[in-house]
């Protein structure tokens, strides 16, 4: 029952290009909740901006969630408008230095 099959015949590589990383920014739509809770100097922005996702981030019905939900994420479930501290939090975070950042993502 075998048919003869032919498989495309493909040139060699000329030239190797490699790998090149994507660029990452460190903002609030980069990093998880647990990310940003388990690291000291976030942790402070979020205290100072958006004490609301902390609350959420120790609820035990978010627990699950906290590793793969950025504070963004959050925010559709906390009842108000929470515009400007998601600004706020962002702007914090993409003026922090990079030896502060979570260490998965330095």
């Amino acid at each position: 029952m075998s048919k003869n099959l032919t498989a495309p015949m493909y040139e060699s590589a000329t030239v190797y290009h490699p790998p090149v990383p994507a660029p990452f920014e460190f903002n609030l739509d980069s990093v998880s909740i647990e990310e940003l809770y388990e690291t000291p100097a976030t942790r402070e922005i979020l205290t100072k901006h958006a004490t609301w996702a902390l609350a959420m981030a120790q609820s035990e019905l978010f627990k699950p969630f906290q590793s793969n939900f950025t504070v963004r994420d959050m925010a559709a479930f906390f009842p108000g408008d929470h515009t400007q501290s998601l600004i706020e939090v962002d702007t914090a975070l993409r003026q922090l230095p990079r030896s502060e950042w979570p260490l998965n993502v330095r």
